[in-house]
């Protein structure tokens, strides 16, 4: 059932029973004056009205609760989405920015670098305030949830299982990992 279709059922079970208190108070009322033979009738339909009336804001608490929970699952819902339109940009860009990287490292001309180089730290800028975070880090223990081994070397002095040279940078949106580090590990 969609929420279209539950608020619309809350409402028309609400309506209904809000006719149905109205109905109550009239006949009581109506009972009150014709003076009926009976009170024994008059405290049924007081116990009726009553029990209408607790069934009614039984109805509305639990219609309320409703709300709460769509409009927290929608919330989520959109949340999740939101990431996921993240995620797929990022998935497209950031071999570009590899790519781009890479350019740089041809460049032979310092002061053309250098403005290149702005241009990249403005994009790493955005990439951060949009919660994505660069994984480049050497010299740190190999994390097989953000690290790829592509290869072993060993080196004087470094213990085993320590990144030693990122090859391309890994990226994760929020704490999602996106892509992995490629990196060569000590042996």
């Amino acid at each position: 059932m969609n929420k279209d279709m539950r608020t619309k059922y809350f409402y028309n079970k609400l309506n209904k029973l809000q006719k149905q208190d109205k109905y109550m108070q009239k006949l009581l009322r109506e009972i009150a004056f014709k003076n009926m033979e009976s009170q024994q009738e008059i405290e049924n339909y007081k116990n009726m009205l009553k029990r209408n009336r607790e069934a009614l804001t039984k109805f509305q608490n639990e219609s309320k609760k409703e709300v709460n929970r769509l409009s927290q699952r929608l919330e989520k819902e959109q949340t999740t989405i939101l990431m996921n339109d993240k995620r797929k940009f990022l998935i497209k860009f950031i071999d570009t920015l590899s790519h781009f990287e890479y350019a740089m490292l041809s460049i032979k001309d310092k002061n053309t670098l250098k403005g290149i180089e702005m241009v990249y730290n403005e994009f790493i800028k955005v990439f951060k305030e949009e919660g994505i975070g660069v994984i480049e880090k050497e010299g740190v223990p190999f994390d097989h949830t953000i690290h790829n081994a592509i290869g072993v070397d060993e080196k004087k002095g470094v213990k085993s299982g320590i990144v030693l040279k990122i090859i391309r940078k890994g990226f994760k949106l929020e704490e999602k990992l996106i892509r992995p580090a490629d990196c060569i590990v000590s042996k």
